[in-house]
């Protein structure tokens, strides 16, 4: 897959009193402002820290190659990208 974004893994930090998302080598990506109560804040953060792991996912589905990949593998992806990404 050929992107232009920051590649991943990107994590949770802080900035302030905000939630901030850095890139593999420390560098900014993101912030999400303190307005929002703190538990949305960071479920917001969340999701954004996870979105390069949820793009990958959802090209290995919209790619699927039975030769290379089963159907349980594809499953173990998306859900493993849905968990990092917050949810359950």
């Amino acid at each position: 897959m050929n992107t232009k974004h920051t590649p991943g893994t990107w994590h949770l930090g802080k900035a302030g009193a905000n939630s901030a998302i850095y890139g593999p080598k420390g560098e900014w990506i993101a912030t999400v402002p303190d307005m929002l109560p703190d538990s949305e804040q960071m479920a917001n953060a969340r999701l954004i820290a996870a979105a390069p792991g949820l793009l990958e996912a959802l090209y290995q589905i919209a790619t699927y190659d039975p030769t290379k990949w089963d159907a349980v593998t594809l499953g173990n992806i998306a859900r493993a990208a849905i968990v990092k990404a917050g949810g359950q």
